[in-house]
């Protein structure tokens, strides 16, 4: 669930960073379905375990078998408000596999680090010292 914290963070720089011009690198200031999904989640295992309902496997001869835990819609107990209980209403099939959600926000704190990254460094980096981090192996991919 930090990993949702993450992306609120990156879009509160976004927002705080308005001489950067970072607006541009994001969709929207909205929040993705997946987002959503995981604040809730988050925000429901503040106060409770969240209950893993099932286990889905996947296997194959080219890869690692991978096993998905599900939880269902009916296994949340408690009170969420209106806009929590809209986000888990729109679950399909009334169930939610949390890996695919954590795969699909890490990509968007991948895009939003190497955004923040490459405008932080085009404005307040000189050139000379850009070519040094680009020569660095280790920080040159993201440029």
């Amino acid at each position: 669930m930090v990993n949702r914290m993450f992306i609120d963070n990156c879009k509160n720089l976004i927002i705080q960073l308005d001489n950067l011009n970072l607006n541009a690198l994001i969709n929207s200031r909205e929040k993705t379905p997946c987002e959503e999904n995981l604040r809730v989640l988050r925000n429901y295992a503040n106060h409770a375990t969240i209950p893993i309902s099932g286990l889905t496997t996947e296997s194959s001869t080219n890869s690692e078998p991978k096993i998905r835990p599900t939880i269902k819609r009916n296994d949340l107990k408690g009170h969420f408000n209106k806009h929590d209980k809209s986000i888990i209403n729109n679950w399909s099939e009334s169930e939610i596999e949390i890996m695919s959600e954590i795969t699909k926000a890490n990509t968007i704190i991948q895009k939003l680090i190497r955004a923040i990254i490459q405008e932080f460094v085009k404005i307040r980096i000189i050139d000379r010292e850009i070519e040094q981090i680009k020569s660095d192996k280790k920080y040159g991919k993201v440029f």
